[in-house]
C-alpha cells in the first residue's frame, strides 16, 4: 500500500465537502433523525417535552488537515479529515412547572465534529479504460463538542430552571446526534458523489501516472 498526497487531493476533497454542504442544506431534513423526548424532574418538580429536532441548516464542511491518498489492490482511496461547522436543529419545548404551562423554541448547534474521516474510493482499472467513478467506502465518526443553544429559555417560561432545561436539551441533542451521525454523513456523502467525478474533473491523478503504474501495474 502506498500513502501520499496526490496532485489535486485537497482540491478534490474540498470540492466534495462543498457539494456535501449544498446537499445537506437541500435534504438535511430527511437525514437528521432527532426524535422527540420527555423529561420529568421530580426533585425540582417540572416536566418538559420536546418535539422532534428539525434540521435548520449547516454552515459548511471543512478539512481540518490535508487529504491523503492510498493505492491498494487496483484501487485508489481518498481520505478526507473533516469538521462540520454550524449544523443547527430546532426544537419546540413544552414546559410544566413553576410559572404554569408554556412553550418555547430553542435551537441546538453542533459547532464541530471531532475528526471523522470520510473515505471514497476510485477504481484504477476504470481510470485506465477511460471510465472514472467514486463511491463511499466508509465514514468513521467520533464525538462532537458541546452544542450551542439559543435563544435562551425565556424569562416567562421556565426561567427558574433555565440551567436544568438547557442541560437536558443539550444532553439529549448530543445523544441523538451521536446515534444518527453515521447515517446522516453517509447520506450526505452518497448524494454529494452523484455526478461528481473526482478523478477526471478534479485531476486527482494528474501527474501521478508513474506512481499508479508502479503500485498497480496498470498501463495507460
Amino acid at each position: 500500500m502506498c500513502g501520499s498526497a496526490l496532485a489535486g487531493s485537497d482540491a478534490s476533497a474540498d470540492e466534495l465537502l462543498w457539494r456535501m454542504t449544498e446537499v445537506v442544506n437541500e435534504s438535511g431534513k430527511e437525514w437528521l433523525n432527532l426524535p422527540p423526548f420527555t423529561y420529568n424532574d421530580m426533585e425540582n418538580r417540572f416536566h418538559m417535552s420536546a418535539s422532534r429536532g428539525n434540521f435548520v441548516s449547516i454552515d459548511e464542511f471543512v478539512r481540518y488537515n490535508a487529504a491523503n491518498t492510498t493505492v491498494y489492490d487496483m484501487t485508489l482511496y481518498l481520505n478526507i479529515p473533516v469538521h462540520w461547522v454550524g449544523l443547527t436543529a430546532e426544537y419546540t419545548v413544552n414546559y410544566t412547572g413553576d410559572g404554569g404551562d408554556c412553550s418555547y423554541k430553542q435551537k441546538a448547534t453542533a459547532n464541530q465534529y471531532d475528526e471523522p474521516v470520510i473515505t471514497v474510493w476510485v477504481s484504477v482499472a476504470q481510470i485506465a479504460s477511460g471510465i472514472c467513478s467514486a463511491e463511499l467506502d466508509q465514514i468513521q465518526p467520533n464525538s462532537i463538542d458541546d452544542p450551542t443553544l439559543g435563544p435562551p429559555v425565556p424569562d416567562t417560561c421556565g426561567a427558574a430552571h433555565r440551567d436544568d432545561l438547557n442541560s437536558v436539551l443539550s444532553d439529549r441533542f448530543l445523544f441523538d446526534f451521536h446515534y444518527t451521525a453515521l447515517s446522516f454523513l453517509t447520506s450526505a456523502v452518497n448524494q454529494a458523489l452523484v455526478n461528481l467525478n473526482l478523478c477526471s474533473d478534479l485531476m486527482l491523478l494528474e501527474g501521478n501516472e508513474e506512481m499508479i503504474m508502479s503500485e498497480t501495474g496498470v498501463k495507460y
